[in-house]
């Protein structure tokens, strides 16, 4: 496998016959999956803060 690919896995949640999640694990990270990780990280991270930001709005 070339050093720019990462080995990974998909593993699926199902409930009765519909596939209601999925998750992806990477056995290692690299430099460009690492630095992927930390961007989806902060992506999240300001995500959940303008979700909290809004609701306090809608509250007041």
């Amino acid at each position: 496998m070339p050093d720019w690919m990462v080995a990974e896995a998909f593993l699926f949640l199902w409930d009765d016959d519909e596939i209601v999640g999925l998750f992806r694990l990477r056995q290692y990270l690299n430099d460009a999956t690492l630095q992927n990780v930390i961007l989806e990280e902060v992506e999240e991270i300001v995500m959940i803060n303008k979700i909290k930001i809004g609701s306090l709005l809608i509250q007041h």
